[in-house]
Formats: structure tokens, C-alpha cells, sequence
């Protein structure tokens, strides 16, 4: 699996690395801005299967980087996972607005952080299962049930919920 780990510190990236590589990750590229990152992502060279973003960043936040990811065709549903010592939830809801897919906040926990990323791979994992299945059903000329067309789409779950104040007089 490669992972694409991007934050402004370099001692975290560092402490990050260390982390991930104890948790059998070996294949990790870092970068410590969004720019860099874009730039990565775009030439092409390394296809990453998970992207850790950190929120506060000089130049490009985490959240604008994210967005731009799930601007680019073959990241689109790749799992992002926010890594950030930010805790309020209106950073949590933009992030995920944004295209997250889950949000670790800082002091990492090496065990829960392994977990995450392999939740978020099996889940794309069993997206891309589920899309050959599809594309596999098409060509054959197979139909499609009405369980097939019942399974939602499992790349970026988001849910949003509105709360409002009801004065009663």
C-alpha cells in the first residue's frame, strides 16, 4: 500500500513514518505542503492508495488541499484521512465536506491509526470489487437485480445533519 503523508512538521512526518512503518505501511512518501502534494499527485509517477492530510498548514489548509484531491479523476475515491490536532466541530464538518473519509486528531495512537487506514482500504477495496462486479455484469450481458442497484456507493460516506431551534409561544 502506498500513502502519501502530508504535513508542515517535519518531526511529525517523521514520528508519522515511524508510526506507519510499525504498523507494516513501508511505502510512504512525505511532503510538508499542499503544493508539493498536488504536485506529486498530479505528475503521475506513484498511484497512493491512502492520503493523511494535516489541517493547518501555511499557504494551502488541509481541507482546500482535500478538495483539490477529490478534484482529480484517479483520486476521487481514494481514502483521505485527516490527521490534526483540531477538535472543534465545524473543522470537522468542513473536512469532511471537503471529501474526507476520516479524521484522527493528534496525539496519534499508533494502533488506532493502523486500524483506520486498513478500514479505509478495505472499504475502497470492496468499492472497486463491487464497480468489476458491475462492469463485469454490463459486458456479459448479465442483468442487474434490484439488490445490485440497491448498493449505495461506499467511497465517501458523509453525513450531514441540520439541527434548528423551534421557540414554542
Amino acid at each position: 500500500m502506498r500513502i502519501l503523508a502530508v504535513d508542515d512538521d517535519p518531526v511529525f512526518l517523521q514520528l508519522l513514518t515511524t508510526v506507519l512503518v510499525g504498523a507494516g505501511y513501508k511505502a510512504v512518501t512525505k511532503t510538508e505542503s499542499a503544493a508539493d502534494a498536488i504536485r506529486i499527485l498530479r505528475s503521475g509517477e506513484d498511484k497512493f492508495d491512502c492520503l493523511l492530510l494535516d489541517i493547518k498548514m501555511p499557504g494551502m489548509c488541509g481541507i482546500e488541499l482535500c478538495r483539490k484531491v477529490r478534484r482529480l479523476p484517479e483520486y476521487k475515491d481514494t481514502p483521505i484521512i485527516m490527521l490534526t490536532a483540531l477538535k472543534d466541530g465545524e473543522s470537522i464538518e468542513k473536512a469532511f465536506e471537503a471529501g474526507a473519509n476520516d479524521y484522527v486528531t493528534k496525539p496519534l495512537q499508533g494502533i488506532e491509526l493502523g486500524s483506520r487506514i486498513r478500514m479505509a482500504t478495505q472499504l475502497n477495496d470492496l468499492r472497486e470489487r463491487n464497480l468489476r462486479l458491475l462492469q463485469s455484469r454490463t459486458l456479459t450481458g448479465y442483468p442487474l437485480d434490484e439488490a445490485d442497484a440497491a448498493v449505495p456507493p461506499l467511497a465517501r460516506p458523509v453525513l450531514k445533519l441540520k439541527v434548528r431551534s423551534i421557540t414554542l409561544n
